[in-house]
């Protein structure tokens, strides 16, 4: 056993090494952020949305101030070495796109984050990617 372990530092360098990489990666807690913060949101556009037909203008700058909305949350996160991209569709709730649909992207540090809300009358899906351009284990 090394001087380290026995003083208990060796964990102490662990949590903080842990820590550092919390700070720069995208983690858990802060993808589930962003997916509740951006529901609320598309929730806000999209509620008086009554006929998916009648509304196609309407819907339209919808999806673009969700995208604004996804790109400015992403970037409040503050995590160097990463670019964003957002895509965003809305269907009407006739289409054949089902809720219980699934997205996964399985990367240790590139993340997909999917955000979906359901309206009375419409399907919004919102699809976030925070892509890290750094160099892996920097």
């Amino acid at each position: 056993m090394s001087d380290n372990d026995a003083d208990g530092s060796y964990d102490d360098d662990n949590k903080q090494e842990d820590k550092k990489k919390e700070d720069k990666y995208w983690n858990e807690d802060l993808m589930n952020k962003f997916q509740d913060e951006m529901e609320d949101v598309v929730m806000d556009f999209i509620k008086d949305i009554d006929s998916y037909a009648e509304n196609q203008n309407e819907i339209a700058k919808i999806v673009e101030k969700i995208l604004d909305a996804s790109q400015e949350k992403l970037e409040q996160a503050n995590k160097s070495d990463y670019k964003y991209f957002s895509n965003c569709m809305i269907f009407d709730k006739r289409t054949i796109y089902r809720k219980h649909m699934k997205f996964f992207w399985e990367k240790s540090y590139d993340k997909m984050i999917s955000v979906k809300v359901n309206s009375e009358r419409l399907h919004v899906l919102l699809l976030a990617y925070a892509v890290y351009y750094g160099a892996p284990g920097k």
